[in-house]
């Protein structure tokens, strides 16, 4: 059954300070940054079809606390949806998960630490789809490269002791603090492709149907199906995201619209089986943008490049 869904959970980004002492606010507003990105990119990924709204609420003063406030809008299958209260704890989990892929009973661990505190917005199974998923992002070059950014910043003022993170406004438990000493371990670089055999492979002119659009100019993910079932994308194809930020009202990109796409898809073998890990739409074959002509659509003419 698929319905729309709405709700909204709270989550707080914790820096651990000595009593009476400041933060650089520079170190705070760029970690606070980075992490905003981070909760963005782990929920593309994980609720493709979602619309992600991250609301600040206030700054605690002592140990200062980043609290915030996650909304999503969804249409979603809704007997399993993602909601924002996972999507907070995925997030949660994540930041504070040990970087490397393997260790997924300490993030199982973690994972329970979090739902210990706040269950009222979370569904059955949540735990554990959680968990898994939280170790299966660890290969996500993106959401990972952000965490080490809230890490290094956090590293740059001796004055914070330990960062954390936690479902309401609150000190974190112990457990969901990370001490200052193992800050440069979370925030080092994780090389998660030794020993995974890869390939790219290119599909041209693949005939799909928009599911779920992103129509603010950027390379982030879109939805699409075909004849396979729903997978998403990341758009990348500059011609059309030019388009999208030019605001063309003509440019038909809503749900059920259908498209001709070149995919470029990387696979990784996993127990003797090539699995997809990413997908990036390299350009949009169908319908056509032709920039020279205030972006009229030309729906029988491929896209070209300039020159």
């Amino acid at each position: 059954m698929i319905d729309h869904f709405e709700n909204s959970a709270s989550i707080s980004l914790y820096f651990e300070l000595p009593h009476n002492q400041a933060v650089a606010l520079d170190v705070i507003a760029r970690s606070t940054i980075a992490w905003d990105s981070l909760i963005k990119e782990l929920a593309s990924v994980a609720a493709p079809s979602d619309e992600i709204h991250i609301d600040f609420l206030s700054g605690t003063i002592g140990s200062r606390s980043i609290n915030s406030i996650i909304r999503t809008t969804a249409k979603v299958a809704i007997d399993n949806p993602w909601t924002a209260g996972s999507l907070s704890a995925l997030a949660g989990v994540f930041l504070l998960a040990p970087p490397a892929h393997i260790a997924s009973d300490l993030t199982n661990h973690l994972a329970k630490e979090w739902f210990g505190h706040e269950d009222s917005v979370l569904v059955d199974g949540d735990i554990d789809r959680v968990a898994t998923r939280v170790v299966e992002l660890q290969r996500d070059r993106d959401a990972m490269r952000l965490k080490q950014q809230i890490f290094q910043e956090a590293n740059k003022d001796e004055r914070i002791r330990g960062l954390g993170a936690l479902p309401k406004i609150a000190k974190p438990p112990t457990s969901l603090i990370i001490p200052r000493a193992d800050f440069e371990e979370h925030g080092a670089a994780v090389d998660n492709e030794q020993a995974v055999e890869t390939r790219t492979l290119t599909r041209n002119n693949q005939r799909v149907t928009i599911v779920r659009p992103y129509s603010k100019g950027e390379e982030r993910r879109w939805k699409f199906e075909d004849k396979r079932g729903e997978f998403s994308a990341t758009m990348r194809d500059p011609i059309f995201l030019e388009a999208l930020r030019a605001r063309h009202t003509e440019l038909e990109i809503g749900e059920g619209v259908e498209m001709w796409l070149d995919l470029r898809v990387k696979e990784e073998l996993v127990d003797g089986e090539w699995e997809e890990k990413e997908i990036d739409v390299v350009k949009v074959v169908r319908p056509n943008v032709d920039l020279q002509s205030s972006f009229k659509l030309a729906p029988d003419e491929p896209n070209k490049p300039d020159g």
